[in-house]
């Protein structure tokens, strides 16, 4: 431990203390930015005591784009060669390709030759692949062979088409389930090839999620005929999706003449079924070749139109390898995050200012998990939480509550929270939403006469480098007519209820600085004492629900975007590292400790050294004794050093005071 002495007059020490009394949080920024924002939080209220299971936020974890090859599985297709206009299939076909929405209207990042490293395309129309670098497309050669259509690489392929594999993340989510069918994300890995002089056999290895996002694929075998920008006058196939695309030009050199496109998902019935379509781009003409299913062996299809070239195939969706479905990322970095953490709890009450400040340190990954925090501020509120709130979120907070089976979270004895924040992150640009909702007793507030609902749910959010803090600043804020089935708004929800003509800007603001590498990891407890960042918010005390006179308690819990999954991450600490799991089975009055804690109970006070309940003069002394000696009860800022920091962080403390 270093030791740093200098000399500093008591009038000087007052001086300087006076004039950081009262200071507060210049802004909500998602840390503690100084030595008088940290006199203002205090000592740290809770701390961490379990290694994170939601991953580490280090430098060492952020995942490689992935290797393309190891990729087995995808979409294989059956091509007659007079389909493709006569071509033999031996380098006079160009290929390129997408992965694209549903309504082909909003381009992913897997592109079949390749981005640099990009995200999403985002609007396909107008794309312009001419001013990306590299090219975006690939010359097939292919072997000679008859591959079995199942969806699965026989080894007769050989090795990808023009050498290409997929060097870019995938942005349309990255499929874990290994099952044939369904699917949680869509990613092109590579393209191999065959043909027996009649037909071209595509396998093109990775996953198209079976939400009917759709795998594009465009062929150039006429080279300088076709269209090097896509008509809106081509064939009107799959809902006029092709059409959707018009105004997209592809790679110099590129000009397309052929286009078959597959997709699937459920029907409706729960039965997962594919649909191939192709048009001629040069004649005019468009066919849906036929419905099929997935896994089918020999790509068997039916339903086709009359006339239609006998295209068919399958998709295997079991790939679980190839490209990572994270974004390139460096580590640290305020906005992106690798891992997901909860490593303590700073908070202070102003009630000068009308305003409850909250400083949740550590790390939300930017795969949209989620922080959630509840309050209880009142007499009331939902101890069991129910499940006829507020929709919000895609009804997130409902989906932790009782589906009517008599399940739902159920909090520690003591604990009845009013109200509920949220705060998720992710994608590239990296954005950042809040939800909050208010908790009553007796549910969501209805219109005594219609039974409609009186009560908003509400979010705000968007691109982080826009919505920094997320302001909850409208402009959304419908009137309660009574016949709305569901408010959503942009405003805090609990004063905005009370006087919907009038909104109020910024009565809750967050945000979150994802720059932490410290802390807990996924296998020790580290140091999470000393991290002073994370989402930090301010709710006006109004708005939160506060009597002016209950204790303010917080409880709060890491969990998966879709509110079905907590971590072991929850404010209070837990007995052991287990994840707790799907909210609507968890009864915390099972755990051992309270699973929240009362920021009403007297805070740690940094400037009292002497320990008598007070910050006086014989504080100062104390301090500067263990100052002096390099007594580690000296080093206020925790940072393992006694030096110019710790003076000032008690300087800041002992101008605040002590509750």
């Amino acid at each position: 431990m270093s030791r740093n002495r200098f000399v500093v007059s008591t009038v000087t020490l007052l001086a300087l203390a006076g004039g950081i009394a009262g200071a507060q949080p210049a802004v909500i920024d998602g840390k503690i930015t100084d030595a008088a924002e940290a006199a203002r939080y205090g000592a740290i209220r809770w701390v961490e005591n379990q290694p994170t299971s939601f991953g580490d936020n280090s430098p060492a974890d952020v995942p490689p784009a992935g290797d393309a090859s190891t990729a087995v599985t995808g979409v294989e297709l059956v091509i007659p060669l007079s389909a493709l206009g006569g071509a033999t299939g031996v380098g006079d076909i160009r290929l390129t390709g997408w992965i694209n929405s549903g309504d082909r209207g909003f381009m992913s990042n897997q592109v079949i030759g390749g981005l640099p490293n990009l995200g999403n395309l985002g609007e396909t129309s107008v794309i312009d692949f001419t001013g990306i670098a590299g090219q975006q497309f690939i010359t097939i050669t292919a072997g000679s062979g008859t591959p079995v259509i199942d969806g699965v690489l026989d080894t007769a392929y050989g090795g990808p088409q023009d050498g290409w594999l997929q060097n870019n993340f995938t942005q349309f989510g990255d499929a874990s389930h290994g099952t044939c069918d369904a699917g949680s994300g869509s990613e092109i890995d590579a393209v191999y090839a065959l043909t027996d002089g009649t037909n071209l056999y595509l396998m093109i290895t990775g996953n198209v999620e079976a939400n009917f996002n759709g795998l594009d694929l465009f062929f150039d075998t006429n080279s300088g005929v076709g269209q090097s920008v896509l008509s809106a006058s081509n064939p009107n196939i799959n809902g006029d999706t092709l059409n959707r695309m018009a105004g997209l030009t592809f790679e110099a050199g590129f000009t397309a003449n052929q286009y078959v496109t597959v997709q699937g998902g459920d029907d409706g019935s729960g039965t997962f079924v594919t649909a191939l379509w192709n048009a001629d781009l040069d004649g005019g003409t468009g066919f849906l070749d036929g419905n099929g299913g997935y896994c089918v062996t020999g790509g068997a299809v039916s339903g086709g139109d009359p006339g239609a070239p006998a295209i068919s195939g399958t998709v295997n969706n079991m790939n679980t390898e190839g490209v990572a479905g994270s974004p390139p990322v460096t580590i640290p970095s305020r906005d992106d995050a690798v891992g997901s953490e909860i490593d303590g709890l700073f908070a202070f009450v102003d009630t000068a200012s009308n305003q409850l400040f909250v400083l949740v340190t550590g790390n939300i990954q930017t795969v949209f998990n989620k922080y959630s925090l509840f309050f209880d501020v009142r007499p009331g509120g939902q101890n069991h939480l129910r499940g006829d709130n507020p929709d919000v979120d895609f009804n997130g907070l409902n989906r932790m509550g009782d589906d009517g089976t008599g399940n739902g979270l159920i909090f520690d004895a003591g604990f009845e929270p009013d109200y509920w924040v949220s705060i998720g992150t992710g994608g590239a640009p990296v954005q950042q939403f809040m939800n909050a909702s208010v908790l009553r007793t007796d549910g969501i507030l209805l219109d005594p006469g219609t039974g409609f609902p009186l009560d908003y749910g509400s979010f705000d959010g968007g691109d982080k480098a826009v919505f920094f803090p997320v302001p909850f600043a409208g402009p959304l804020a419908p009137i309660q007519d009574g016949f709305t089935p569901s408010l959503t708004a942009n405003y805090g929800p609990r004063l905005l209820q009370l006087d919907p003509f009038n909104p109020i800007d910024g009565t809750l603001t967050g945000t979150i600085d994802n720059s932490n590498i410290e802390g807990v990891t996924a296998t020790t407890i580290g140091n999470p004492q000393d991290v002073t960042t994370g989402f930090e918010m301010s709710i006006r005390l109004d708005e939160v629900g506060w009597d002016g006179v209950s204790d303010i308690k917080i409880a709060g819990f890491l969990h998966s975007g879709g509110y079905d999954f907590f971590s072991n991450q929850a404010i209070g600490g837990l007995p052991a590292p287990d994840q707790l799991g799907d909210p609507r089975d968890l009864d915390l009055n099972t755990i051992a400790g309270d699973q929240f804690i009362n920021l009403s109970a007297a805070a740690p006070c940094l400037a009292d050294i002497d320990g008598d309940g007070d910050a006086d003069v014989a504080d100062f002394f104390a301090f500067v004794t263990a100052f002096a000696a390099g007594d580690p009860a000296a080093d206020l800022n925790g940072d393992g050093s006694i030096d110019v920091g710790d003076f000032f962080t008690f300087v800041a403390a002992f101008a605040a005071g002590c509750p």
